[in-house]
Parts: structure tokens; sequence; C-alpha cells
């Protein structure tokens, strides 16, 4: 974790105070302003990195040797095409069901309902477990 982050003074708007890049996390503010719980919310997404991360594996490998070199990239990109795809996904059905609430699509992300529940400590983090969330729009 790296606080006081150039890269999260940049690239974040100023409501949000973290983020998540290929399992490094980055906060803009000084370590003993972040509260445990942000700390742990934060971990719980680099958790979700990795578990995306490791179930591609394999068949990135696989696809690496029979269609290129391209392949190599799912991996490190697959749980920000399933985090974008689920916020275009839940972008639309809150539209067409009237929910108007900008952030709402945040909100109603498996990964991030996961990262909230989970955040408090009360319990401990289960692999592909936002997988569960999955429905409860």
């Amino acid at each position: 974790m790296f606080y006081n982050s150039r890269i999260a003074k940049i690239l974040l708007p100023k409501s949000k105070t973290a983020i998540m890049l290929l399992g490094a996390v980055f906060f803009k503010k000084k370590e003993g302003e972040v509260s445990g719980r942000m700390k742990r919310h934060e971990k719980i997404h680099q958790f979700q990195y990795l578990d995306c991360f490791f179930v591609s594996l394999i068949p990135a490998v696989y696809l690496t040797i029979m269609y290129g070199i391209g392949w190599l990239l799912l991996p490190s990109s697959l749980f920000y095409v399933m985090y974008l795809l689920e916020y275009i996904v839940s972008t639309i059905i809150r539209a067409l069901t009237g929910k108007k609430e900008w952030n709402g699509a945040y909100y109603t992300n498996a990964m991030e309902m996961q990262a909230y529940d989970l955040e408090s400590g009360g319990k401990e983090y289960e692999h592909l477990g936002w997988f569960s969330y999955y429905g409860k729009i």
C-alpha cells in the first residue's frame, strides 16, 4: 500500500481516496489518516484482483500458445474488464428501472458489495465469493 501517493492524487476525483491498480493500492492520504476500514476495503479488492489473475492464468497461457501473445494481458486485466462490464450493466438496469443515482451502479457492483460487507472485519474473505452477489441489484 502506498500512502500520500501522487498516482492517487492525479487519477482520483476529490470524492475518492484510494485506488487499486494491478494489485497495488494507492491512497491520497498519509498512512495515519487512512482508517483500518478503508485499508481492509482495498485489501479485499487486492484479493479479488488476485482471484481474477490466477483463475485466468492457465487459460491465458493456453490461448497465448494457440493464438498469440496478446492473450497474456488477460490475467492482469480480467478484474477491470469484469468490474467495468458489471458497472455498465448495472447502470443500464438502474436506468431502465427508474433508479437515477449516478453512483448507484458503483454500490451494486458485486466486487464493491463484497468489499463493503467485509471491510468491518467481521468475516473472512472467501475466494471468488463476490460471485454470490450477482443478481442482488
